[in-house]
């Protein structure tokens, strides 16, 4: 593993609710302290969603305790980079001017699956899984960019 040396990356979504703390926390158990993660969304949700705690349980990662948060929470934190994912996120960072770098990844919500539960349980799956990747590949962007911390 690549030491990416403390870059502070913001994981943003719509509501927090599941894309980006999904993100937050596959970088934290992936990366530990060398990339520091936070996620917020644009209008947060009361609650995270059950289908994704659920599905990171099944990972060993408990997220249950995680809350959603307002980017504006944030504001005071330097970024090296703010992932945006969905298009919300992207748009009201359109005009951003701060100094970390934006990059935007399409992951659509999570919509409501119709079928039987072990089909739903395997669709929260695929869907955490993607935003692994997801997550893997913001790493190697942040591995580019120049230390600032």
């Amino acid at each position: 593993m690549k030491i990416i040396n403390e870059k502070l990356i913001l994981f943003v979504c719509t509501v927090n609710a599941s894309r980006s703390q999904i993100a937050k926390s596959w970088a934290d158990f992936l990366y530990g302290k060398d990339l520091i993660a936070f996620s917020a969304g644009i209008i947060p949700a009361l609650k995270l969603n059950e289908s994704a705690v659920a599905s990171m349980s099944r990972v060993g990662i408990d997220i249950s305790n995680q809350y959603t948060k307002s980017v504006d929470e944030l504001c005071g934190l330097d970024f090296d980079l703010i992932v945006t994912l969905s298009d919300e996120a992207r748009e009201y960072f359109a005009n951003y001017k701060g100094g970390g770098k934006l990059v935007h990844f399409d992951v659509a919500a999570t919509g409501d699956v119709i079928g039987s539960a072990a089909q739903m349980q395997m669709a929260a799956d695929n869907y955490r899984d993607s935003i692994r990747d997801i997550v893997k590949e913001v790493a190697s962007i942040a591995l580019e960019l120049p230390s600032k911390h």
